[in-house]
């Protein structure tokens, strides 16, 4: 019986990789918009029906890439603080992992952008385990704090504020006019408010 419902395990994480690798290759290629969720299940070889046992909408597929995205940022932060890195060096390599991330996947940027607005449901879990908002925000005040505790930033300034000024450098960036790639514009701003981290 453990076996059987092993396998049943198994096969629902199986299809919902294959939903959510269906539906990267459609958003790349044809837009969120131009994709419905046959064309997801189609490319998927599953039924349409299916779809909605893991997932409400495309929203809620699409928080799930996202959250995907978070988990390989925050994991690769959370491994360079336990290996004692400097603060800033760990900051800048968040930041621009964060930026590869949404410019290889940019139909999640919205979502990222708007991360603390409600937040879609999800049937199932991402790999049993529970669905939580995206770490992006969690992670970088983790390293604010990591780098006040070394002596690298500001002791007196709010982690969460500061968290903050990093999410806004990703929206203004975004919608930057100036003659920069999204890349580079995120990373002279960073180089701005790393400045103004600095211990007085």
């Amino acid at each position: 019986m453990g076996q059987l419902m092993g396998r049943r395990e198994r096969k629902k994480i199986e299809s919902k990789k294959s939903i959510m690798h269906a539906a990267v290759r459609n958003f790349t290629e044809n837009g969120v918009t131009e994709t419905s969720i046959a064309d997801i299940m189609k490319e998927a070889g599953l039924g349409v029906g299916t779809f909605y046992n893991y997932f409400e909408s495309k929203e809620a597929l699409l928080f799930c890439l996202l959250q995907e995205i978070a988990e390989t940022v925050c994991g690769q932060a959370v491994k360079s603080m336990d290996d004692g890195e400097p603060a800033e060096v760990i900051l800048r390599e968040a930041v621009r992992n964060t930026t590869e991330a949404l410019s290889a996947n940019p139909y999640v940027l919205p979502l990222f952008l708007g991360t603390g607005r409600k937040l879609p449901k999800v049937r199932v879990q991402i790999d049993e385990k529970p669905i939580r908002s995206p770490g992006f925000k969690s992670v970088f005040a983790d390293i604010i704090k990591y780098g006040q505790e070394n002596g690298e930033f500001d002791k007196t300034l709010d982690p969460d504020l500061v968290t903050e000024m990093f999410h806004s450098i990703f929206q203004a960036a975004s919608f930057s006019s100036l003659p920069y790639t999204f890349g580079d514009n995120v990373a002279r701003k960073v180089g701005f408010i790393l400045k103004g981290i600095e211990p007085r």
